[in-house]
């Protein structure tokens, strides 16, 4: 079973009687598509900038919390949770394009794998 979320504090737990309890380093972030294209903009924006090219620093994921976040509607976003969403986002993309590629998997943008009902075996 996958752990739940206690309802009062920022504690990972458990279900009962499966394990430790594990201490959140921040409360969870809600990531909306258009927070997630903003990041990948800043991310384009910075990669374009003459330099080593293969690490953010800091001060990048500094200034891309400071743009994410609005703190007039609650939002606050962490310069940690736009690293780790980065890095969520960087490994993801890197899975799908290796499927979208390999040999004998049809797979598009438009219409995913293209399975359905019909091409369920009965």
């Amino acid at each position: 079973m996958p752990p739940c979320r206690s309802p009062q504090t920022s504690i990972w737990t458990l279900p009962k009687g499966k394990g430790k309890e594990i201490a959140a380093s921040q409360p969870a972030t809600s990531w909306s598509d258009t927070d997630v294209t903003t990041l990948l903009d800043l991310t384009i924006k910075e990669k374009a900038q003459p330099g080593d090219g293969t690490n953010f620093k800091l001060r990048f994921w500094t200034n891309a919390a400071v743009a994410l976040s609005n703190p007039s509607e609650g939002i606050i976003k962490a310069s940690k949770q736009c690293k780790e969403k980065w890095s969520w986002v960087r490994t993801t993309y890197v899975i799908v394009h290796k499927i979208c590629n390999m040999s004998g998997l049809t797979y598009s943008l438009e219409h995913g794998a293209n399975i359905g009902p019909q091409d369920e075996a009965i």
